[in-house]
């Protein structure tokens, strides 16, 4: 993942930050699911400073699959995560308690090869350090073939203030938080443009541009993705 952000953007400027980031899933029955979906290597080079590299935080839990309707090819899944605070306090993470999150999720197919997927949760800080927020997502693809373009919106809903950074009113868009003070009730809206690409069963290769809608800077407010899945 890299990301820029914009000349007024608070903490970094102008400048970029990069993660190098492994997820992994293992499916232990047709509904149960454990996973790691947040780790890696975090660079944040701040424009006009040195730039900083170190460990992410990370994030793992489980999943269930509450409803698997095949035959109207519809699914809806319950997941509970927790953030461990065990990242490099230098670029924003590893500090206080961490975070616990309880998510939904539905997935739909419909018409012809056309998906919709929809992730909703809450992240609760566990302590005052980092900030809380409500997230929901709406993912919609179509298949051509090996081809799959897809559109994606994003909306974070801050309802909790953090301490860890006093008076910044900016946090980073749900991957780092920075535990920033004044953002209850801070908006933070994205979409997403992109596509992915299945050689085959096992080796799908993607990428999306994701860029800020709302209007009150964040520290993360554009972003290029991209993700290799090997599946199996």
């Amino acid at each position: 993942m890299s990301y820029w952000s914009r000349p007024s953007t608070p903490v970094i400027g102008g400048g970029t930050l990069q993660v190098y980031a492994l997820q992994l899933r293992l499916a232990l029955t047709e509904r149960l699911q454990l996973f790691a979906d947040k780790d890696g290597l975090v660079q944040v080079s701040p424009k006009g400073a040195r730039s900083i590299f170190g460990i992410a935080n990370i994030a793992a839990g489980a999943k269930y699959v509450i409803i698997r309707d095949v035959e109207d090819q519809f699914l809806f899944s319950g997941a509970l995560q927790y953030e461990a605070p065990i990242g490099y306090p230098k670029i924003f993470e590893g500090h206080g308690d961490g975070l616990l999150a309880l998510y939904g999720m539905i997935g739909k197919e419909f018409w012809n090869n056309w998906h919709f997927i929809s992730t909703f949760g809450q992240n609760i800080a566990l302590n005052n350090s980092n900030s809380g927020y409500f997230m929901t997502t709406a993912h919609l693809d179509r298949r051509f073939g090996k081809l799959i373009p897809f559109y994606e919106a994003n909306w974070f809903y801050y309802n909790q203030s953090g301490t860890h950074v006093p008076g910044l009113g900016s946090e980073a868009g749900g991957w780092i938080n920075v535990g920033a003070q004044k953002v209850q009730g801070l908006n933070y809206v994205t979409n997403a443009v992109g596509a992915n690409y299945e050689f085959n069963q096992h080796l799908i290769l993607g990428v999306c541009y994701e860029y800020q809608l709302t209007t009150r800077t964040m520290i993360v407010n554009n972003m290029i993705n991209v993700q290799m899945i090997f599946r199996y």
